[in-house]
């Protein structure tokens, strides 16, 4: 073979490694970048649900509240008393009658 024939091969095998490696190396940067994309998308969604959850609690909490509280049509709060409080006032207005 001739000496510049050698050349030419070696300089074809060089060129198909080279290719090779940049091809591998493009392949594995697109990878890494396909994984860290995936990963924002899920803790994007994490947080997006955990917003979701606890914006839903909040809501509850709030109609419990006004469930509890008893809001009245016009705007006014109309506020129930606990059964323990209002028994122990109407024993004690019954003791005071008895008194007297």
């Amino acid at each position: 073979m001739l000496p510049c024939c050698r050349v030419a091969v070696v300089a074809v095998l060089v060129a198909v490694v080279v290719l090779v490696v940049v091809v591998v190396v493009v392949v594995i940067v697109v990878a890494v970048v396909a994984v860290v994309v995936v990963v924002v998308v899920v803790v994007v969604v994490v947080i997006v649900v955990v917003v979701v959850v606890v914006v839903a609690v909040v809501v509850v909490i709030v109609i419990v509240i006004v469930v509890e509280v008893g809001v009245v049509a016009e705007g006014s709060l109309e506020v129930k008393l606990p059964t323990i409080w209002t028994d122990e006032k109407q024993s004690r207005a019954e003791a005071e009658r008895r008194e007297r």
